[in-house]
């Protein structure tokens, strides 16, 4: 019994949390600042690999930073999926949605 509720208040907190977040229109500015910047730097990746006439996915720092926007971006959509459930492919911005979660 004294499991279930915490683990309920836990789940109530984080309902709460997650719906505010995805409605903070700062979250969704900071989401495509990610974007921006993660294009920037596979730009930059393109070039210093073109310059070197290497590969750069040996490379541990743009190894360690493209996991980290990909664990960015994967949270992302985890929140937004829990959050609006089907309705995430089933509303007026489903297009998008796709598009995201591909």
């Amino acid at each position: 019994e004294i499991e279930y509720s915490r683990w309920r208040r836990w789940q109530m907190a984080f309902d709460s949390f997650a719906n505010r977040l995805l409605k903070d229109p700062r979250f969704d500015y900071f989401i495509g600042l990610l974007i921006l910047i993660n294009g920037i730097l596979m730009g930059v990746q393109v070039e210093v690999a073109t310059n070197q006439g290497t590969s750069v996915e040996n490379s541990d720092g743009f190894r360690i930073v493209g996991v980290l926007f990909c664990i960015c971006f994967t949270g992302e959509m985890a929140v937004r999926l829990y959050v609006h459930r089907w309705s995430f492919f089933t509303s007026l911005d489903w297009r998008w949605n796709v598009l995201d979660f591909s």
